[in-house]
């Protein structure tokens, strides 16, 4: 019994593991995810400076326009970049080196 009134005798305890046999999920994504990681990021960055840019060329509301424009052809051209990527690559399981489950007749 502890002081809270709890038995933390039967609590599981977590093994230890040595610092180099721990994996990040960042090494252990796919390179397809890494990619579309540092795309979103290029593409948040470029929106970020050409909307303060346009703030003070046009005005705020023209501004807000402009990048609501921009968001939704950066929702395209992912969306398209996604579907032709995984059509052309197989997917996550083909990245990870795994075959895709096929039903036998």
């Amino acid at each position: 019994m502890t002081t809270t009134g709890f038995d933390t005798s039967a609590a599981p305890t977590m093994p230890a593991v040595p610092m180099e046999k721990r994996h990040d999920d960042v090494d252990e994504a796919p390179p397809l995810s890494k990619g579309a990681g540092i795309f979103v990021i290029l593409v948040a960055l470029t929106g970020a400076v050409l909307t303060t840019i346009d703030v003070f060329v046009n005005g705020f509301w023209l501004a807000l326009a402009h990048l609501g424009w921009f968001t939704g052809v950066f929702l395209v051209i992912s969306l398209v970049m996604g579907t032709v990527l995984g059509f052309v690559l197989g997917g996550r399981q083909a990245s990870r080196g795994e075959a895709p489950a096929v039903a036998s007749p």
